[in-house]
């Protein structure tokens, strides 16, 4: 439903506009190492905000620095917001809407103490399960914290998924499935 629609849409780099300016925090390039600050972009306006899901925002290249868009909730306002991050650097936030979580349903939303496998590993264990010779031109991945009972897409809670514009790499265009938990990688079936 919420996170799903958004990541196969692309919509995550749009949305409705709330925008605000936060200063920079430091930290890293991956997406564990740019949570924190796009967690504290959000202290005043959701101080409750939970972590529903972290997607590069655009295509990125093995060499480069990709641009990092959390998705998260606030249970007591019902709100999703959207905060964009490159290397540990907040580039500013958007509220995104309506959830349509229940009570219930917020309760449910874990924490990411069960995350383990950060982007840059899930990267090189997607890319090693690709077949690829060489760089891909470019990738993309993402990863949902949370699935919402409606839900009925294939996709996991804490499962990398990434896909990889090949260019003359050999990759496969197939979606590389990466377990945020152990690092067990495969082509999704």
């Amino acid at each position: 439903m919420l996170a799903v629609a958004i990541a196969a849409t692309g919509a995550f780099a749009g949305g409705c506009a709330k925008k605000a300016d936060v200063a920079p925090v430091k930290s890293g390039s991956t997406a564990i190492g740019s949570m924190d600050a796009a967690r504290a972009a959000l202290s005043t306006t959701a101080p409750d905000a939970k972590l529903l899901f972290v997607q590069t925002a655009q295509a990125a290249t093995a060499t480069g620095t990709p641009v990092w868009a959390y998705l998260f909730g606030s249970p007591k306002s019902g709100k999703m917001y959207v905060v964009y991050a490159l290397s540990g650097k907040v580039m500013g936030q958007q509220e995104y809407g309506a959830s349509g979580l229940s009570d219930a349903e917020w309760a449910k939303v874990p924490g990411t103490q069960a995350w383990k496998v950060d982007s840059a590993d899930a990267y090189k264990k997607a890319l090693a399960a690709s077949g690829a010779k060489g760089d891909p031109n470019a990738y993309m991945m993402a990863l949902m914290v949370y699935k919402p009972k409606s839900d009925t897409s294939t996709v996991d809670p804490f499962v990398w998924r990434v896909q990889f514009d090949p260019g003359k790499s050999g990759a496969t265009t197939g979606t590389i499935l990466v377990d945020a938990k152990t690092g067990a990688a495969e082509l999704a079936k």
